[in-house]
């Protein structure tokens, strides 16, 4: 899991992004450089490390770990990750040259990973290093004009990518070695990378996760009696079902509470309109109900949750799309009646129906 982890958190950033993750994945003294204080560039991954003096049954989800990263134009929240055993990392980059400074915090508070402060400065990089490698001119972003991608500081960005969608399943075996496997049923996914990275490929396109996708008998396209696609899959070659989209473990990524009569255990809830592209909601949950993922669009109207553990007592959270920030949902711990069923308080926009899109995070021990 905790290989999974390291992978997932380079990979979510989005399917453009990540060649750039591989371009600049070579600086990693500048983790420990920045906590000195000296020199980085720009856009360079800059990642802070934090070892936790509690010890705690279940890491991901009882501990949300964080630095408050100020620099020139720039004052933002940035949240790190569980990186295995009692490890937690940070990962920021400097949008502008000039000097950085960051203060660490935890929930719950922990020592070894709230209070602590750093500090570093970013130089520019000069046009020769620019031109060795174009994406040190920053992350990628939508034109003015919302036709094409451009670097931070304006430079044209001409994608160039393949469609890898089942790149978090074992389709792409994960290695931790870098040694170079023939491409065929032995090679890993940094084969692929070298392979395309050689013909000047610039990103790849992927699906973060098949919750739907699995070789359970079910038919691989299925369709509700109103026509709403509740799943469209690549059927398993000798069966009669769908492909199985597990990790190299066996483990989905997360099982559906949803509502679709007879496909309870395949498909998310909706509520919006046939073809129409506000109010629809989806909901996402693990195995062992202690984690719950729920996203509201506009319109959506005030929901309750089932599928959750019976009498659990969860932590709630609202997240805003916009602005990354996060705030407590009601009183911040929501308690699942007798059959695992959950009122949501009203969105943080107000009582009736939601204003714009928002998300929600469950938690329990």
């Amino acid at each position: 899991m905790r290989d999974r982890t390291r992978r997932a958190a380079a990979l979510l950033v989005g399917p453009v992004c990540f060649v750039c993750l591989v371009c600049l994945a070579g600086p990693c003294a500048a983790a420990a450089a920045a906590e000195q204080g000296d020199d980085v560039h720009v856009w360079q991954k800059v990642e802070l490390t934090f070892t936790a003096e509690g010890r705690y049954a279940n890491p991901y989800t009882d501990v949300t770990v964080w630095v408050d990263l100020e620099g020139p134009g720039f004052r933002k929240r940035c949240y790190g990750f569980w990186d295995g055993e009692n490890v937690w990392r940070v990962r920021v980059a400097a949008t502008a040259p000039g000097p950085w400074r960051w203060t660490s915090g935890s929930e719950p508070a922990d020592a070894g990973l709230a209070g602590r402060t750093g500090a570093f400065r970013a130089a520019a990089w000069t046009e020769e290093e620019l031109r060795a490698n174009p994406l040190r001119r920053g992350f990628l972003r939508a034109s003015a004009n919302g036709h094409a991608f451009e670097h931070a500081d304006g430079t044209p960005f001409f994608l160039v990518a393949d469609t890898w969608w089942p790149t978090a399943t074992f389709r792409y075996r994960w290695f931790d070695d870098d040694t170079p496997r023939p491409l065929g049923p032995k090679a890993g996914f940094k084969d692929y990378v070298r392979f395309r990275r050689g013909q000047e490929f610039n990103g790849i396109a992927m699906i973060a996760v098949f919750p739907q996708w699995h070789n359970d008998g079910k038919p691989a396209r299925l369709k509700a009696s109103d026509g709403t696609v509740i799943r469209a899959a690549w059927p398993q070659a000798g069966t009669q079902s769908a492909k199985a989209m597990t990790d190299e473990a066996g483990r989905r990524p997360f099982l559906f509470p949803g509502k679709v009569p007879g496909y309870e255990d395949v498909a998310p809830g909706r509520s919006g309109k046939p073809e129409s592209c506000i109010g629809w909601a989806f909901a996402a949950r693990t195995d062992d109900r202690r984690i719950a993922m729920l996203y509201f669009e506009k319109a959506c109207r005030r929901a309750t949750v089932s599928g959750l553990a019976p009498r659990a007592t969860y932590r709630a959270r609202w997240w805003d799309v916009r602005d990354g920030g996060w705030s407590d949902a009601g009183a911040g711990r929501l308690r699942a009646d007798a059959d695992g069923r959950l009122v949501l308080p009203p969105f943080p926009d107000g009582a009736g129906p939601a204003q714009a899109d928002w998300a929600l995070k469950l938690t329990r021990p």
